[in-house]
Formats: structure tokens, sequence, C-alpha cells
């Protein structure tokens, strides 16, 4: 939500592509949709609803949410290992944020 611009015409553009990588598209989706709500619980349903229906219109693929949740346990996995000589309080954190993944309904908005 924080790293994109909307301008007046209603264009949407994204401005940080931090985390992306190079794997199947899903990691990327998953990824905005986890980041959403673990940010902005508040506003996450909605605003991941309307990404992944705009998602769809460009690339009309299916979406589960124990896929996407999977692609997210492995993104936080992917950290873990990236961090394994950091502070032991960043990882602590990252551990929190996959227990939090896992326990979390992160795509409540799928049918």
């Amino acid at each position: 939500m924080h790293n994109v611009l909307y301008t007046e015409d209603n264009v949407l553009t994204v401005l940080d592509w931090e985390w992306s990588e190079w794997a199947n598209p899903l990691n990327d989706v998953g990824w905005v949709c986890w980041f959403t709500k673990l940010h902005y619980p508040k506003q996450a349903y909605s605003l991941n609803s309307v990404f992944i229906e705009q998602y769809k219109t460009n690339n009309p693929i299916f979406l589960s949410s124990e896929t996407l949740k999977s692609y997210c346990v492995y993104k936080v996995w992917k950290i873990l290992h990236k961090i394994k000589n950091a502070p032991l309080e960043v990882q602590q954190e990252w551990i929190r944020r996959l227990e939090w993944t896992i326990e979390t309904d992160i795509f409540d908005f799928i049918n």
C-alpha cells in the first residue's frame, strides 16, 4: 500500500520491487497480500480483493488460499535463511512472522 503511486487519472504505479524475484508470479502475488495483511490488517480484505481481481484480468490463473499461503511460508523461510547471522531480535521477529503466516487466514478474500 505504501509502495504505490496513485495519479489523478486513477493510474496505479508500483514503486518498490525490493522483495520481487524470478520465480512463479504467485511468489510476488502472495507476498503483496501477506505484506498488506501484516501491516494494514483493517484495509487488507478490500485492498487484497481489488489487487487479486485486477491481477486476474491480466493473468487468469487459479488462486487458492492454500497455494498462496505456501508461497508466503516459502518467502519467509527464504528471509530466515538470509538473516541467519543477524541479531537474535531480528531472527526472533521473523520467526514470529513465520508463525503468524502459518496461523493467520491471510487470504480470506479468496472464494
